[in-house]
């Protein structure tokens, strides 16, 4: 039982298990990684979000192309392909300045960000509580 994979919706847990060797204990600290990292990335985020990526100066575009690089890889991590996807499109579109992709993709992207967040945040505190 230790090695079965969770679920939680929207992550392949199985794939994020395989990252960890088939380790429940290691996917759950990678998972916590994931919660630190994401809630971190959401405030600066938000921080875009109320200025418009329209209007984010070069030094912007770069603190949100590493923001957008840094979920891209501990998505695919613990196994939320869809949205590392996401985030590999952001950064190659705030690595280009295209402010028209960045604008048109970022709602979905965020939205998808703090709907994982919530649920990686809730499987863990419930596994806290002894229920995972």
């Amino acid at each position: 039982m230790e090695n079965t994979a969770p679920v939680i919706d929207g992550i392949n847990t199985e794939e994020g298990l395989l990252y960890c060797c088939g380790n429940m204990d290691a996917y759950r600290e990678v998972l916590g990684s994931f919660l630190e990292d994401a809630t971190e990335k959401i405030c600066d985020f938000e921080a875009f979000e109320k200025k418009t990526v329209q209007n984010l100066d070069d030094s912007e575009l770069h603190k949100f192309n590493r923001a957008a690089h840094a979920i891209k890889g501990i998505s695919a991590i613990i196994g939320a392909q869809d949205l590392s996807k996401k985030a590999a499109g952001l950064e190659i579109a705030s690595e280009a300045a295209d402010r028209k992709i960045m604008q048109d993709d970022f709602p979905g992207f965020f939205e998808d960000l703090k709907t994982i967040t919530e649920r990686v945040q809730s499987f863990l505190h419930n596994f806290s509580m002894g229920e995972g």
